[in-house]
């Protein structure tokens, strides 16, 4: 989100191939290990390595969406997201600060319903899908050095800690 060059689509195609790339080999690496021991445990069961290899390709799309062997690879489901929205609201010119508020609102307005129903809505989703707060996490990220600046400009250092120390009894109330 803070790049200076301009997003092309071939720099978001070489990235979400190289995700791609990068949890292929983790479930390659998984599914090898997983033939290593039905070799030890049952002896060589041909089908069985032969629909474990079939599976690779596969495993390698639902890991990604927290559903296959290496649930762990979500984070990268999550990112090609990001990357898929970011070119998007580039080509569309949108500024950051709108898309942010927007998922803010978005985010905030799931915790309002999650904190009225007593029931966390956002465990619908799997984890990649839940791109209002990957969004949220990439925007604030690109405008950090924006947000500090104006920040410390405004309130001082005590004026951080009062601001901490009465939020802070909200937010264990609410996890509690």
């Amino acid at each position: 989100f803070n790049r200076e060059e301009p997003l092309t689509q071939t720099y978001i195609t070489n990235k979400i191939l190289r995700i791609f790339r990068f949890c292929f080999l983790w479930v390659c690496v998984v599914t090898g290990l997983n033939i290593g021991m039905v070799l030890i445990e049952v002896g060589w069961d041909f089908r069985s390595v032969l629909s474990m290899l079939a599976g690779i390709p596969s495993d390698t799309i639902l890991s990604m969406i927290q559903l296959g062997s290496v649930g762990v690879l979500w984070y990268c489901g999550g990112l090609v997201l990001l990357y898929l929205f970011a070119y998007v609201f580039y080509r569309r010119k949108m500024r950051k600060w709108r898309v942010w508020m927007a998922c803010f609102v978005c985010g905030g307005g799931l915790q309002l319903v999650s904190f009225l129903l007593h029931e966390p809505v956002h465990s619908l989703f799997c984890r990649p899908f839940r791109i209002w707060t990957w969004l949220q996490y990439g925007m604030l990220g690109a405008m950090m050095p924006q947000i500090t600046d104006a920040v410390a400009k405004r309130l001082p250092l005590a004026g951080h800690v009062l601001l901490a120390l009465a939020v802070y009894p909200v937010l264990v109330s609410y996890q509690a």
